[in-house]
């Protein structure tokens, strides 16, 4: 059975930037938008010259699109792309442009998941990051998508915002769930230096939540959506059976990916890289036809069994020693003698031959791999 292959496809415009955002963005014109999709229609033309089992368009905000912008670059990508052979199909939507002819849109394009970036709907949780998310307009246009045949729907949670209480988190968590999403993608929020956050911190305007309180709503998440039959298939990610994100889980087993588009980031025939933030240079590439990375790295032998390891140990499920042997012809033991003492120790262990990380140690996984080096 082959790999699957994924596409990712980065709209790097917002109508407005939330404060603890550090993905390549900018608020922009439709003007310019429309210039940014001639380039990213030419770069899907030229450079998507496999076949791909994923794709995902992100940003930013590909909802902030003008529709007419948008349905051009579904056009191209239907153009390049047998869309009947794709398995998953997702789209991050921003609630506030979720509209019946947004989605018939999507439905035109065979599009077949949705992700929505909720984060919270605490108002004084919302005012710390700059987001706003009615819980009654959500509401509406999730039914709205469901009545037109999209079930598969991830929305995003944010936890550990400033001085967020459990029980804030527990109000979050249940009205997610009311939402009945078919997948939930959570996050503690994280001090990015590029961020309008981070700077606030640095004036003391802003205070970083309890570690040891950020733990207990780790592990009350995990609580709350088990009782609701989510499975915990990834450290941040908890899905109903049969609907984990296929495109993620090519990321989690150190798959191949393509990355289309300015601050994209892709993996493919062993190297690892990650294209131009500079509007300019990635304008200019696509006319020379050679594309301008920020980052493009040839990933060696070692560098491949590393990511092999730390990627596979965010699943749950954990890194198949066998399918480590057979990829790399070495035990994953000889080339990290540290995990014996892991084992030993409770942090990881072994079950049905893959190697992961015990159940009470999810929330420090950061420090167990730092550990396995």
């Amino acid at each position: 059975m082959k790999n699957n292959i994924g596409l990712y496809i980065h709209i790097p415009f917002c109508r407005h930037i939330c404060n603890y955002c550090d993905f390549f963005k900018k608020v922009s014109s439709t003007k310019n938008q429309a210039i940014y999709i001639d380039y990213l229609i030419k770069d899907v033309q030229k450079n998507v010259n496999i076949d791909v089992d994923t794709i995902y368009i992100g940003g930013g905000s590909p909802s902030s699109l003008e529709l007419n912008d948008l349905n051009r670059l579904l056009e191209a990508i239907e153009g390049k792309i047998r869309l009947d052979k794709i398995k998953e199909y997702t789209i991050e939507l921003n609630p506030e442009d979720i509209n019946l002819e947004l989605i018939k849109c999507l439905k035109k394009f065979s599009i077949n998941r949705i992700s929505i970036g909720v984060q919270t709907f605490n108002p004084r949780l919302q005012k710390i990051i700059a987001r706003v998310s009615d819980y009654d307009d959500i509401l509406t246009k999730i039914s709205l998508l469901k009545h037109h045949g999209y079930h598969n729907i991830n929305v995003d949670l944010m936890y550990g915002i400033a001085d967020e209480t459990l029980e804030e988190l527990r109000i979050d968590v249940e009205k997610i769930l009311s939402l009945e999403p078919s997948h939930i993608s959570t996050y503690s929020l994280i001090l990015e230096e590029k961020t309008i956050l981070y700077h606030q911190y640095l004036r003391g305007e802003y205070h970083l939540s309890n570690d040891d309180l950020e733990s207990e709503m780790y592990y009350e998440i995990i609580r709350l959506l088990k009782e609701k039959n989510f499975n915990h298939y990834e450290i941040s990610n908890f899905a109903l059976p049969n609907h984990e994100s296929i495109h993620n889980l090519i990321y989690w087993s150190n798959g191949e990916y393509l990355g289309i588009g300015a601050g994209s980031s892709g993996y493919f025939d062993g190297i690892r890289y990650k294209v131009t933030t500079d509007f300019k240079d990635y304008y200019a590439s696509l006319t020379a036809e050679k594309i301008v990375y920020e980052e493009y790295e040839l990933i060696d032998n070692n560098t491949k069994m590393w990511e092999e390891v730390i990627l596979g140990l965010r699943k749950t499920e954990g890194v198949s020693v066998e399918e480590f042997y057979n990829k790399f012809q070495l035990s994953i033991y000889e080339v990290f003698p540290n995990i014996d003492d892991l084992i030993k120790n409770k942090f990881l262990e072994v079950e049905n031959n893959h190697l992961r990380i015990t159940k009470n140690n999810y929330y420090i996984s950061n420090a167990i791999l730092t550990k396995i080096m």
